[in-house]
């Protein structure tokens, strides 16, 4: 195992932190500081204003809708999707180490891709990548490596039959340049009747090293007949990569569609998909896909082998009534990965509200006791799990806010979710959470949508980027103390077409009989949250341990790799199938 050594990290504060860890060894760091995020919106050079040219904010005055004239049955889904149109994907497009930002700015705004310069600011390089002239109603994106040729593309997700775009990433002059190319990458697709796309997510279901997607189409307007599937009876859901950036609709063949068809399902078939999660959540190396849907449509659908999926979605357990943003960790360290849902909370009492389900690695969940803490979050969207404090114990953030008059939800004035702050549920590691958003200084009060959480500093904490809807785009850096800096980033670097290792399952040890005997599990993932995605990164926080650490990667190839000996506060690269290891840093040759 050869290691090479560089990156953000000074020998000076190597040694502080050495000497920082050396006292508080033997305890749990699990202290938390007032404002313990900073806003650098303006400082990092990221700022940006959302624009909407839909005017209408009350229901009751959706006959004046000025987006398209419309059927009074189609008002209330055609106004609703206009407010969705939003979101952040977070990735290293151009593979210099530190993750960039594509921010969506409204129909009536910009969208702009930001690089990170690698000093705490960011440079907007949206003209020099070709992307000036992005307009619409554009909603929800993510960075992925769709072609398998070694750089991030972005897909760009539609609102109200905006056509989505599948943005291929190519180099001129030595610059990334990024080409629609969506007609050919999904041929076939029918706008008309899928006129929402919120996003994708992407892993390879069916083993062929090549990645395949999920395209959720929540809020399709309703009709005398709802007609959201094409003529031959595609949901146009699941499609499935040729490797080079060409995806064929299996939503048929998958039996997506077909679940969607039958007498049980919710809310008569219609399509309320808002995201959707790949992970193997029984454990027996395909990958599954976890769907969150409004109306109690959200699923739990098991690869059964051959590009198909079976509907195994225990409606007694999964019960949540308006799944919005989603995302899967490891929470109560058991080893199998469980799954959150943000809603919306009816307050005064009521059941409903978010969802943490814990999974038992059958495919099987059930809803953490007592909701833990987690219940009310207002009105949900984007929604990630990860270790804000870095004590070991996931944490879980959303963003909330919807502007929503005439809609007579009680314990709430006229229903209106407006100037209501995000949510940070800090885990106090028995299976309860405490809400600390504001007391942190993370509570943006702006209707939130997308969220991307990721360490764009490097410093070893996770930071938070928020797309807000008509409102301002904020980065939040965590200003986490040095002596709660145990931590362990790691990204992948496949040899396949699955360049990432989308999919991959890595857990970390620690080694030392002093730490805990717990394993922290993480998921690589591309695209997962409501209309946003962070990079596909595996964040560890370490808490108290001082390791030497064993790590397993187990790739989707069924290939498992172990790696001993590893210090704790290293940013990693894993090659596939090598078996090297190297820090990664600003200069990758030294």
């Amino acid at each position: 195992m050869a290691y090479r050594c560089s990156g953000p990290y000074s020998k000076g504060m190597r040694i502080f932190l050495s000497a920082a860890l050396v006292l508080l060894a033997g305890m749990q760091v699990r202290v938390l500081h007032a404002q313990m995020f900073t806003d650098v919106t303006d400082t990092a050079g990221v700022t940006l204003q959302h624009q909407s040219s839909q005017t209408v904010v009350d229901i009751s005055n959706a006959p004046d809708n000025s987006i398209t004239p419309i059927e009074n049955m189609h008002i209330t889904a055609q106004l609703m999707s206009s407010w969705l149109s939003a979101g952040v994907a977070a990735g290293d497009y151009d593979a210099d180490g530190w993750p960039d930002l594509f921010v969506i700015g409204g129909d009536a705004g910009a969208g702009r891709l930001y690089r990170n310069l690698g000093n705490g600011s960011f440079e907007d390089k949206t003209g020099q990548a070709g992307l000036d002239s992005l307009d619409g109603w554009i909603a929800g994106a993510v960075f992925a490596d769709v072609d398998g040729d070694g750089d991030l593309d972005l897909f760009l997700g539609g609102a109200l039959g905006q056509t989505p775009r599948m943005l291929m990433q190519s180099q001129v002059d030595g610059e990334p340049v990024f080409v629609d190319a969506f007609s050919t990458a999904f041929p076939g697709y029918q706008t008309a009747l899928a006129p929402n796309t919120w996003g994708a997510s992407f892993a390879d279901i069916n083993g062929d090293e090549c990645l395949d997607a999920f395209l959720p189409h929540s809020m399709t307007p309703l009709g005398p007949a709802p007609s959201w599937k094409t003529a031959e009876g595609s949901s146009q859901h699941l499609w499935q990569g040729d490797c080079i950036g060409r995806f064929q609709d299996i939503s048929i063949s998958s039996g997506i569609a077909g679940i969607f068809d039958e007498d049980s399902f919710p809310n008569d078939g219609r399509d309320q998909t808002f995201a959707g999660i790949f992970a193997d959540i029984n454990e027996d190396q395909r990958i599954d896909l976890l769907i969150a849907g409004d109306v109690s449509t959200s699923l739990v659908l098991e690869n059964i082998g051959n590009s198909q999926f079976a509907d195994i979605t225990n409606r007694n357990d999964i019960d949540d009534r308006n799944a919005m943003g989603t995302d899967v960790a490891d929470v109560d360290l058991d080893g199998h990965l469980d799954w959150f849902t943000s809603n919306i909370s009816n307050l005064n009492g009521s059941p409903f509200g978010n969802r943490l389900y814990l999974g038992d690695g059958t495919g099987g969940f059930s809803r953490l006791p007592d909701n833990g803490g987690v219940l009310e979050g207002l009105w949900g969207w984007g929604a990630c799990i990860g270790d804000f404090n870095l004590d070991r114990h996931p944490d879980i953030f959303h963003v909330n806010g919807f502007y929503f008059g005439n809609n007579l939800n009680p314990g709430v004035p006229h229903g209106r979710y407006d100037n209501t702050p995000a949510v940070m549920y800090i885990s106090n590691g028995d299976g309860t959470y405490t809400e600390m958003a504001q007391s942190l200084g993370i509570g943006d009060a702006n209707e939130g949508r997308g969220v991307a959480c990721f360490d764009f500093d490097r410093d070893g904490d996770l930071d938070i980027a928020i797309s807000n809807y008509k409102g301002p785009f904020k980065l939040y850096r965590n200003d986490l103390p040095a002596a709660q800096q145990q931590f362990l980033s790691i990204r992948l670097d496949g040899s396949t077409r699955n360049t990432e290792g989308i999919g991959a399952l890595i857990t970390v040890q620690s080694e030392n009989p002093d730490d805990s005997g717990q394993t922290l599990t993480q998921l690589v993932k591309a695209g997962s949250h409501f209309v946003s995605a962070s990079p596909a990164v595996a964040h560890f926080g370490l808490g108290d341990w001082q390791g030497p650490l064993t790590i397993t990667v187990n790739w989707p190839s069924g290939e498992q790799q172990q790696f001993t000996q590893v210090s704790i506060n290293q940013q990693l690269v894993f090659e596939q199938p090598e078996q090297l290891i190297w820090l990664s840093g600003f200069e990758l040759n030294q």
